[in-house]
Parts: C-alpha cells; structure tokens; sequence
C-alpha cells in the first residue's frame, strides 16, 4: 500500500529572470515500511525534490509548477502554510544533511527537541522533559539529562547528527526524509547512524526516503532505487536489480565510479563531464554529452519511459524500439 504518491512533480526556480525546472516531471510511490533511496550527482534534483514534499521551497525563488503529492489522500501541494504545518514534522519529517546549520547556535537541545513537542501538542509541558529522555536514550546517548542542557557547539558532529534525527522522529511520522543523514561523518559514526536508522523503521514503523551519494549506504538502506539525473527520474527498480543489472549509461557510470573499481591503467572509474546547467535548454537526453552509448536520435528526442520489467522502468533509447 503507498502511503505517498508523488505524480509528474515539476519545481521551478527563478534565475536570472528566468524560470527554470530543478524537478521535471518527477513520479513516485512510497510504501508503508519501505526505504526508497534516491541517488544522483549533484544538481540531479535530489534535495529539491524532498524539499518541495516538505513545501520548504524558497520563498519567491522555488515553486512548484505542476504535478501531485498525493499523502494521506490528500494533494498536499494545495495545502496552505498553516495547514502544512501540522503535517511537517509531525506525520511527515526531515532529517537534514547539515547538522551544524540545522539546528540554532543559541538554544539548548532540551529546547529545540521540545519545541516540535509543543507545535504539535504531542504531550502535556510537565511530560516533555520525560519524552526528550526517552527519545536520547533510544539513539544510545548517555546521560541525556546533562546532554540537554547543552548548545550545538558544545556537541560532536555525530551527536549533532542523532539530535537532527531525534526532532525527525519524536513525533513517530509516518515518512521520514533522509537527506545525507551521513555526510562529514567518520566511518565508524555512519555505521552506527545507518544502525539507528533500521531500528527506528522498527521501533515506530514507519517508511523512509533515503537522499545520497554513497552508494553503500542505499545498498545496506534501500529496497528500491531511483536515479536522478538533471531533475529527472531516469531509472528505478529494487536495489538489488540496481547493483546487479543496472541499465541506464548513467546507472552504470555511477556504479563503475566507486573506489573500489578500476579502469585498465589503475585509476579510478570516473563519468566525463558534469551535469549540464538546468538553465541550459536541451532536446533530446540529458545525458547525451556524456553517454558512450549514445545515439543520434538521443539528441533530438528525450527517450519515453521504458518498462524492463514490472518493477524496472528506464528512460533511455537503448531499450526503446524506434
């Protein structure tokens, strides 16, 4: 069952006088309990698309055009702030991939746990001080009485980190959104994040949207993969297809880019190139100018959504009979 659908979601930014799509024509389900990971380089559309499920687009900058967020049968792309306000936080989450800027210098934890408690009228005021204990010590951070009492400065990245992560899930949400929930951190601190992660899929049963660059983490995390590419979808299937038989040119470069693999004269695998300027008009595939399997209709047109199989979706030429 889906509890979030996301139907031909386009957001716009406004550069230069110029309306330009960071989100083009983007669809998606999620499922109750399922951790959908997203990936993609940077300026693929990734943040953009989990902040424009939040509606925590820049104001007068970012906006989104056309297209459906369908939660809780209701499109919450129509809802106003006031109204979305009861839902961000408490039903649906966010948990940003910057800790340090997340979170305001001048108050303590203990205030800005409360503060989502509060909003939301989760619990009475003489039982919040109990429900932030509570939440600390289940993301195995000792002694929380005296923790609260501390500012962001005063804290490691990694703790900041399982704070971001305790405001994103006191409210039990049904979604939670991870962007980079592990970025700057050192090996050893990820590894125990992405373990709070699973156990709080558990403890709260909840479903996760899963941002990142690193394509261990979406092996360990995901169920299923959706690739970005210039604000649009390219491919998606279940992370275990995305690993072992990847389709799209884009997939593959991203997947022969770890470190672990090497090219004929030992050095790292790399895709060639950068992402095109969105601001920058393209006809045909996104991709053309740096794909070594291209055709010559790729530039003309953009591929149309391709089923491999009744779970693997692609937009690319090479799988599309002309």
């Amino acid at each position: 069952m889906s509890i979030l659908e996301v139907k031909n979601l386009k957001t716009s930014f406004e550069i230069n006088n110029e309306k330009v799509l960071a989100v083009n024509d983007v669809s998606f389900q999620l499922k109750s309990g399922e951790v959908l990971g997203i990936i993609g380089e940077s300026g693929s559309g990734k943040s953009v698309t989990a902040l424009s499920i939040m509606n925590l687009l820049p104001k007068y900058k970012g906006k989104i055009e056309s297209g459906s967020i369908i939660f809780n049968n209701k499109d919450i792309t129509k809802l106003n702030d006031k109204e979305m306000c009861k839902i961000r936080g408490k039903d649906i989450s966010i948990i940003f991939q910057e800790p340090m800027t997340a979170l305001n210098p001048i108050l303590t934890i203990e205030k800005q746990i409360g503060e989502i408690l509060i909003t939301h009228n989760i619990c009475s005021k003489k039982n919040i001080y109990n429900k932030i204990k509570d939440v600390l010590l289940s993301l195995k951070i000792p002694n929380p009485k005296e923790f609260m009492k501390k500012y962001p400065f005063q804290i490691s990245g990694g703790m900041l980190q399982r704070v971001v992560i305790a405001i994103a899930i006191i409210c039990n949400p049904k979604i939670i959104i991870a962007d980079e929930p592990t970025t700057a951190l050192d090996v050893t601190t990820q590894a125990e994040i992405l373990n709070l992660l699973k156990k709080i899929i558990k403890d709260i049963d909840t479903s996760i949207i899963l941002i990142s660059h690193d394509l261990g983490v979406i092996a360990e995390m995901a169920t299923k993969v959706l690739v970005m590419y210039r604000g649009k979808i390219v491919e998606s299937c279940p992370v275990l297809e995305f690993f072992d038989n990847p389709k799209h040119p884009y997939s593959k470069g991203l997947i022969n880019s770890r470190p672990n693999n090497f090219n004929t004269n030992n050095r790292f695998n790399s895709i060639k190139g950068m992402v095109p300027n969105i601001s920058k008009k393209i006809n045909g595939c996104d991709f053309y100018n740096r794909c070594d399997e291209k055709k010559d209709i790729c530039l003309k047109e953009f591929p149309p959504n391709t089923n491999i199989k009744s779970n693997h979706n692609l937009k690319c030429w090479l799988y599309k009979t002309i």
